[in-house]
């Protein structure tokens, strides 16, 4: 113990010395490391780095799931957490469970503290709280689980407020006079997967980070741990979740999932071995796939002999007490009654392996050597052959990689019983590894390449293409770099304006024209003009003036509400309270939405909410990471519309409307197989947003698309009759951001007002000029739990419109249905097809 204090102390003068020259940490984190006074085990100050060398310390990996304990989620849990399953000491892995009152089976709350599972509380209510409240909320739920599931009131630790609001200072002086230790409550963003994450501490200098969901404590509070929310990045690598499973583009796959995971893993493994947190719900585990790669997931860290699944509060014992891999199995909160074995430190050096390197432990080096390495260590970026040797070369960027990692032999009697492990070096390619095959498919590294920013465009460095990918986003920043998803592969650009006849297995043709054969026009520089060389209702021009040249005082204000992907029961949950049957235009009918569904999770009550008349059903697609060919997409809406026309008893001419999953649009083969099929597009955005600059109202694209190109292959030919009903972008609260989806803005509205705010700021752009169509497009990340406020803001905002008499809130198809046959709101009573 007396070495371990002595090289953690020699750590700490290191550190002071260059965190002002090479930190990235925040000013208090500086100055709580700088005065020599915040020492474990009473005080870890806030860092990025952790308080003994890299190669010395054990790469925590800590689970952690919120809400009720119930048998369906419970047997997910004993899947995944099987005892079976041994960190390299021998124990059992462990994960922590942040439990609410409504609904849990505490006799299986009782099983998994007997499992020795770290038991945590969540509130009773699982509802925002507020000062009066909270006391009482964390109080009762700790008194409940020690009660009703015999968990040990001293070994309930730690608290996480639901839908991970805070309460600012009050929360940690009413935690720790309640018996808690630590909070997992506040966030902090990790915005890529190279930056060094940071350290979990206790609050004795207060919250130094920014403060993602206000209000958070500002004052110390000496000895209370905070470990924070930290975001990981998606499987596109292009947004953060604060969730595993709120994700904005959740992985549509098991391998996309498993990539997605591990890539994440590999962020904090390669770099500062800063302990990787897994916050979660249960509800991820709903969908086949992404089970399947979490336990494949688990089970790859089972085999690493540097990696501990621990409990939360196991994370913060080792931060008090910093233990090196060679000590660690006579580290006693991580111990489970087993005698330690001796180990034999030294890394066997294997056969050369161009996509590896190994790093060996080479003991006849001179110790002034050994020294001299051993300090420089300490330093980031300071070594003699660098603190990890690496090697880091490029790869094919589209060629298919068959992960593989070395194994190694674990030299400890307690493994006899348990898989091989090894230690994960660094590789060549940067990707996700595996020692075993569990699918047949590969793994396709998506082309890197370089970004502007003027026109969110990406340039395809692939040199047998000289393509401009343009690459769809959830949200445009015109002052900021953004990080992109570049596709793996991409559709030819059209060379020729020949027509050309695909042919397809599943009987559908489509014929690219330039131009119908009734019309003069053949250019694409061609001009549109109304009911000169464009007749309503089958040719409407792009513009930004009122069809039928109406009035905008006299026409009603359309709102339209869209939401994208798979149906669950919480998607389902929430349409009906969307739209609810009780909530009128001012004609009387119901309200209506757009529901733009992927091919799963039909059996979750769409046929219920399609038969009741409340949601017009279009079309997201098979494929939820896109098209990289026509056939295939068009292929796929054939058998959409036939399972849809089984399983909701549907006519082919009630599904219209399609929209690219994550808006990669095809171009203008994608627009010819629509006009085929007689549906509407809904995949291209408008940019026009600034200020109160009017909005363009939907048209047909009979003389082109004709704007700047923000998604993936635009149409640049003329596709006469198609409808495009474009995304407008909403500007984020506060900010000149833009957010494509409503709910996927880079700064969530943090309360129910500021989301309302958000909402109205919005359509008062709409409203006050040319009353174009004011559409807001979900992904359904409102819809989780933890964004509850956003939904009530969102539910505030409708019955606000509702009580407008000139505002309607119709489906995408009453939309075309109005601008084709422009109506008064005199006569809007009247107007057939938005009557019921």
């Amino acid at each position: 113990m007396e070495t371990n204090t002595k090289i953690f102390y020699g750590f700490i003068v290191c550190q002071i010395f260059v965190a002002s020259v090479i930190s990235t940490n925040p000013y208090q984190c500086v100055k709580c490391l700088g005065n020599n006074k915040c020492q474990p085990p009473d005080c870890f100050c806030c860092r990025d780095t952790m308080p003994i060398q890299v190669k010395q310390v054990p790469q925590m990996v800590f689970f952690t799931f919120d809400d009720a304990i119930a048998p369906q989620v419970a047997n997910f849990y004993r899947k995944l957490f099987d005892s079976k399953r041994k960190n390299p000491n021998g124990c059992p892995v462990k994960m922590t469970l942040f439990i609410s009152h409504a609904n849990t089976v505490y006799r299986i709350v009782r099983e998994f503290y007997n499992k020795g599972m770290e038991i945590g509380a969540h509130s009773v209510s699982h509802k925002n709280m507020n000062k009066r409240t909270f006391k009482n909320e964390a109080k009762r739920q700790k008194e409940n689980l020690a009660r009703k599931a015999g968990v040990p009131i001293s070994k309930i630790k730690g608290w996480r407020s639901p839908f991970l609001k805070p309460l600012g200072d009050i929360q940690p002086n009413t935690l720790k006079e309640l018996g808690y230790d630590y909070d997992a409550t506040l966030t902090i963003g990790k915005s890529d997967l190279q930056s060094n994450a940071p350290i979990p501490f206790t609050l004795d200098y207060g919250w130094p980070y920014r403060c993602k969901i206000k209000p958070c404590p500002r004052t110390s509070h000496k000895g209370f741990w905070e470990v924070p929310v930290v975001t990981l990045m998606d499987y596109k690598e292009d947004y953060e979740c604060v969730y595993v499973d709120g994700c904005t583009f959740p992985p549509p796959n098991e391998d996309a999932a498993f990539k997605f995971l591990w890539k994440n893993f590999e962020s904090y493994y390669n770099n500062n071995r800063a302990p990787f947190g897994i916050n979660m719900h249960a509800s991820w585990f709903y969908y086949p796939d992404r089970l399947r790669a979490m336990d494949r997931f688990i089970k790859e860290l089972g085999k690493l002999n540097d990696v501990y699944i621990v409990s939360v509060s196991q994370v913060i014992s080792w931060l008090r007490q910093p233990t090196p891999l060679s000590q660690i199995d006579s580290f006693e909160p991580w111990g489970c009654g087993l005698k330690p074995a001796k180990k034999n430190l030294t890394v066997a050096k294997q056969k050369s392996n161009p996509q590896t390197v190994q790093t060996t432990i080479n003991q006849q080096q001179p110790k002034q050597i050994q020294q001299l390495q051993q300090w420089r260590n300490l330093i980031p970026g300071m070594s003699i052959n660098n603190r990890r040797q690496e090697s880091v070369q490029k790869q094919e960027p589209t060629q298919p990689i068959q992960p593989t990692m070395p194994s190694q032999t674990r030299q400890s009697t307690l493994r006899q019983a348990t898989p091989t492990r090894r230690v994960l070096t660094k590789t060549t390619t940067d990707r996700p590894l595996t020692s075993v095959t569990t699918t047949t498919k590969n793994i396709v590294i998506p082309t890197s390449t370089p970004l502007t920013t003027t026109q969110s465009k990406v340039t395809n460095t692939d040199n047998n293409s000289n393509l401009n990918t343009v690459v769809p986003t959830t949200m445009l920043n015109v002052n900021t770099v953004k990080r992109t998803y570049h596709p793996t592969s991409v559709p030819p650009k059209t060379e020729t304006t020949k027509p050309s006849t695909l042919q397809f297995s599943s009987s559908v043709s489509i014929e690219s024209t330039t131009r119908s054969a009734t019309s003069n026009v053949t250019h694409l520089d061609a001009v549109c003009s109304q009911e000169v060389n464009c007749f309503a209702p089958d040719c409407v021009c792009k513009t930004e003036s009122v069809p039928g040249g109406l009035n905008p005082a006299n026409i009603p204000q359309i709102v339209y509400i869209t939401i994208d992907g798979d149906m669950n029961f919480l998607t389902y949950s929430r349409l009906r309270t969307l739209f609810s049957p009780y909530r009128k235009n001012p004609n009387g009918c119901s309200i209506r939405g757009t529901y733009f569904t992927s091919d799963k999770g039909l059996s979750f009550g769409l046929p219920h909410l399609a038969r009741n008349g409340n949601i017009e059903i279009a079309l997201n697609g098979m494929r939820t990471t896109g098209y990289s060919d026509v056939k295939t997409m068009a292929n796929d809406i054939v058998d959409q519309i036939d399972k849809l026309k089984k399983r909701l008893h549907l006519s082919k001419s009630e599904i219209k409307g399609w929209r690219s999953p994550g808006l990669r649009n095809l171009g203008d083969k994608q627009f010819d197989a629509l006009k085929n099929m007689s549906f509407y597009d809904s995949s291209l955005i408008s940019g026009r947003i600034e200020g109160t600059t009017k909005k363009l109202w939907p048209f047909t694209l009979d003389y082109g698309w004709n704007e700047p190109c923000k998604t993936s292959f635009c149409p640049e030919k003329f596709h006469p009759g198609v409808w495009e009903v474009p995304i407008i972008p909403l500007s984020e609260h506060g900010s000149k951001r833009q957010c494509i989806y409503a709910d996927s803005c880079y700064n969530q509205p943090s309360t129910l007002l500021n989301t309302y705010n958000y909402l109205w700021d919005n359509f008062q752009t709409f409203y006050n000029t040319n009353k174009a169509p004011f559409g807001i497009h979900l992904t359904q990340k409102w819809f989780q739990w933890y964004y509850s406020h956003n939904m009530s803001g969102l539910l505030k905002f409708l019955e606000k419109v509702a009580s407008m008499e000139d505002v309607y809130v119709v489906s995408v198809s009453e939309v075309i249905e109005w601008i084709k046959n422009p109506t008064t709101l005199s006569d809007i009573k009247h107007f057939v097809p938005w009557k019921c």
